[in-house]
């Protein structure tokens, strides 16, 4: 089958998600042409130079050999998706709020399929009359997430950790430290990891948004990570926690909340948004959402803006200080979180398939 790829191919999510795709339609002997978002960078990625071959081929035949009546992905925000490489487009994009703007649907509306990674936001797009819209699972990356059976602290501390690009509103990464330092700040049995450094501002930025987080207080069992530049990074990071909290008010996947819990990772979730496609109450601890806020943050949700539009859950402080016992209680039972471990059984072959048989249906 002819087909074109259009993908941003460097180390942030959108990235990470397509290269994962790429490597796994390089398995099954497919030569797509590609045309990349950006810059390409694969230095987050462990060496292989056969799919960097085969990967660079495929960069170098596609404005020579494609043709616009071969159907097409794209891999991008909906800010954007209506450009294309094909009259058969198929997109795949991320949404984290809960409404759409007459600009997005017309977007959506404009794509002959469009792919969502959480059946919340295919629901919401459907809500507003987009009917082209469909739920596409995103797979455990065994290629760049495995256990590494390394010792990372002292078998008495419990390591917990947030993840995710410092966002305040979105992630609620301010209302979760505040929190867990009333119940655990300076004490020497708990350590809370923050793998939150937002690479999109500058390094000044990111120290003042974690001070202002911590109220300019300093606690000698929090950890601020730097940016991780490689998976090997973030796999070890991954690794050396023992209890995951996805508390973000909305998210279209939150892969190293998926990739924790699929690694054994005790989690204190929010029951919510796209967290109900992979967490359930035997393999988490899920708290409920109380409300809702404005998405509005003035870095990447704007006012008046037809982009991200809408609003975010939110949840009680009381039951996250509850629920940290709770789910405390789980991991010294068993440090292992062997239902977690099942979510290894959702792969990218079944995502690779689902988008497959997608454009075989659109050469027909």
């Amino acid at each position: 089958m002819n087909f074109a790829c259009c993908f941003p191919l460097n180390s942030v999510s959108f990235g990470q998600v397509s290269i994962a795709i790429l490597r796994n339609i390089y398995r099954r002997g497919l030569a797509p042409c590609i045309f990349p978002i950006g810059n390409v960078d694969l230095t987050a990625q462990k060496p292989d130079n056969e799919f960097f071959s085969w990967l660079q081929s495929c960069l170098n035949k596609s404005v020579k050999l494609h043709n616009r009546k071969n159907p097409s992905l794209k891999l991008w925000h909906l800010n954007g998706m209506l450009d294309s490489f094909s009259e058969q487009q198929v997109g795949i994009t991320f949404l984290e709020t809960d409404q759409i703007s007459e600009v997005e649907l017309n977007v959506i509306k404009n794509q002959k399929t469009l792919f969502v990674t959480s059946n919340y936001t295919r629901d919401i797009m459907e809500n507003y009359g987009a009917y082209n819209v469909k739920y596409l699972p995103l797979g455990f990356d065994k290629d760049n997430f495995y256990k590494t059976n390394k010792t990372y602290l002292d078998s008495d501390v419990i390591c917990w950790s947030i993840w995710g690009k410092a966002e305040p509103v979105r992630k609620r990464h301010e209302k979760i430290i505040r929190a867990w330092v009333k119940k655990y700040g300076n004490n020497k049995n708990h350590m809370l990891h923050l793998n939150i450094y937002n690479c999109f501002i500058s390094p000044e930025d990111n120290n003042k948004l974690l001070n202002n987080m911590l109220d300019g207080k300093r606690y000698w069992n929090i950890n601020p990570l730097p940016y991780m530049k490689t998976n090997a990074e973030y796999n070890d990071s991954i690794n050396s926690s023992n209890i995951v909290i996805g508390l973000s008010g909305g998210e279209g996947r939150d892969l190293p909340i998926f990739h924790s819990v699929a690694l054994g990772k005790h989690c204190l979730g929010l029951k919510a948004h796209a967290y109900l496609d992979y967490l359930d109450e035997e393999n988490a601890v899920l708290i409920n959402p109380s409300s809702k806020i404005r998405a509005v943050d003035g870095m990447f949700f704007h006012e008046n803006s037809p982009w991200n539009t809408g609003n975010f859950f939110d949840w009680n402080e009381n039951e996250f200080l509850d629920k940290c016992d709770i789910v405390l209680e789980r991991y010294k039972n068993n440090p292992i979180n062997e239902k977690g471990l099942e979510l290894q059984k959702i792969t990218y072959d079944l995502t690779v398939d689902i988008l497959l048989k997608e454009l075989e249906s659109k050469t027909n």
